[in-house]
């Protein structure tokens, strides 16, 4: 190529300039897409997945801004090793970078309040080890949430759920991560270790029924671990002195009573609620209590005697009273979250809630969870616990609601609930709708003591775009994106200088 006359040495110069110029604009953007391909951190300012799964929602920003102490956060990693070639240490690999990454943004997020410290178990032995004794720890893959009083841990299959590589008929399964639920876990031990102010939930005993400290199917010790999870303290209310003892709680429990607590702890109740406190209150329909049907009666609602039972069973017997409820009010902090998931909680023995006819109408009361149309309330004679589990005349069949919020225009807050054994740890630890009945308690617990912000999001599902590529093919792919594209570049840019030189 030649040059027309009159084309000088400055010319030349700013040809030869523009070519290598151009050359080094490609080889740094090839530079940089391949740097935020390969770099996670990239994703705190750009949240480019699918499913969002870097991006803090905004229950865990209400969290962060409310933070009162410092936090500091220790992950320690190091991934196993699985059935062979089933690339669990890959995929453990895979979800600890997700984790670190996300602490980063919380970290980002929190104005200071929230540090991170991330270690390797090899290169940081010594403080590794410090913190195995100082802590009792059993295992690596743990984040520790550590606040000025104490430290929760989260380790790294409550933070993800990774099919771990099982073996069908010989051959081996690839591990596979299947979805991300850290924020949740997180933001709870953040909302545990992080503030000052712990509110107390006293529950109410001395009446029969489920017990708070205790671990059998029909107790409630996994519900009480559970508050203490949300930065909640469960405390005994004895029956002596009940209205002396709502003075010092937040939130008053009552569940499943198998007596009577009568008028005097019914009117302490009512008076609790009417000064700004919160009351839980799950009464199963088996149980005769006047005085705490005049204290649904004050808070708006009325029960129905009568164990709602499935009436599209195939069988006969109290599996009927078993009821599988996938209908959540999908506006309401407690149950929006559960009706975004898509889960389902499982009942037993539950009655119908309606609201009271004579319910003022500046209180509101909203319907939580309601049955599916095919149900019916099976009545049964007095001192009786059950009917016959069959509809028979006069029964009444359709959907009803199981489960109330109510919030008076002035005044405490209330959840009812139209039984109590969803509540208990036979429900709450049972694989089958275990999470929904959990969350339904957890969610209520913090939406009666006003930390709507608590409430946590659900699991993201990880999205897996996977192209399996043998070692030299891999190979070829790294020679041709950080090799060649970038020499191309700057052979083109040579190529240009060379030409307007001539």
């Amino acid at each position: 190529m030649a040059l027309k006359p009159g084309f000088g040495k400055w010319w030349r110069m700013g040809g030869a300039a523009e070519g290598l110029l151009a050359a080094l604009v490609i080889i740094g953007l090839v530079g940089a897409v391949t740097y935020a391909a390969t770099r996670p951190t990239v994703r705190h300012t750009w949240d480019l997945t699918k499913r969002d799964i870097y991006t803090l929602q905004p229950q865990t920003r209400g969290v962060l801004s409310g933070l009162e102490t410092d936090v500091h956060f220790i992950t320690i990693m190091r991934p196993e090793s699985g059935p062979l070639f089933s690339g669990l240490a890959e995929v453990q690999q895979k979800a600890a970078d997700y984790v670190n990454t996300l602490l980063r943004l919380y970290e980002q997020e929190a104005g200071g309040r929230v540090t991170l410290e991330i270690l390797d178990p090899h290169r940081d032995s010594r403080r590794v080890n410090d913190l195995v004794r100082a802590l009792h720890l059993q295992r690596y893959n743990v984040v520790l949430v550590q606040g000025p009083e104490r430290t929760e841990q989260i380790f790294l299959d409550a933070l993800v759920t990774i099919d771990r590589g099982l073996e069908e008929g010989g051959a081996t399964k690839p591990a596979e991560l299947r979805a991300y639920h850290a924020e949740r876990e997180i933001t709870s031990a953040l909302q545990s270790v992080g503030v000052t102010e712990t509110k107390k939930v006293g529950f109410l005993t001395g009446w029969g029924g489920p017990r708070m400290d205790a671990f059998e199917m029909f107790d409630l010790g996994l519900l009480a671990e559970g508050a203490r999870g949300q930065g909640l303290e469960p405390v005994p209310i004895p029956p002596e002195d009940v209205a002396a003892s709502l003075a010092d709680v937040d939130v008053a429990v009552l569940c499943g009573p198998e007596i009577d607590p009568g008028d005097r702890v019914a009117q302490a109740l009512i008076e609790f609620v009417a000064g700004g406190g919160a009351l839980l209150l799950a009464i199963d329909p088996t149980h005769d209590a006047p005085g705490l049907d005049r204290l649904l009666s004050e808070v708006g609602l009325v029960r129905e005697l009568a164990v709602l039972c499935r009436s599209d069973f195939p069988t006969v017997g109290p599996d009927r009273a078993i009821l599988t409820v996938q209908r959540f009010d999908a506006e309401h902090p407690i149950t929006a979250p559960i009706a975004r998931q898509g889960t389902f909680a499982r009942m037993y023995s539950v009655g119908g809630l309606a609201r009271d006819r004579s319910a003022p109408s500046t209180t509101s009361t909203t319907p939580l969870v309601t049955t599916s149309s095919q149900t019916f309330g099976d009545r049964f004679a007095p001192g009786e616990r059950s009917g016959d589990w069959m509809p028979t005349a006069g029964e009444r069949e359709g959907a009803r609601s199981v489960a109330y919020a109510v919030q008076p225009a002035e005044g405490g807050r209330a959840v009812v609930f139209g039984g109590s054994a969803h509540l208990t740890n036979g429900f709450l630890s049972t694989q089958e709708g275990g999470r929904a009945n959990f969350d339904l308690a957890l969610y209520a617990l913090n939406w009666l003591v006003e930390r709507e912000s608590a409430i946590e999001v659900g699991e993201r599902p990880a999205f897996v775009s996977r192209v399996d590529l043998l070692e030299d093919e891999l190979s070829t792919v790294h020679l041709y994106v950080l090799l060649l594209m970038p020499l191309g570049g700057a052979i083109l840019g040579l190529l240009v200088w060379f030409a307007r030189r001539r």
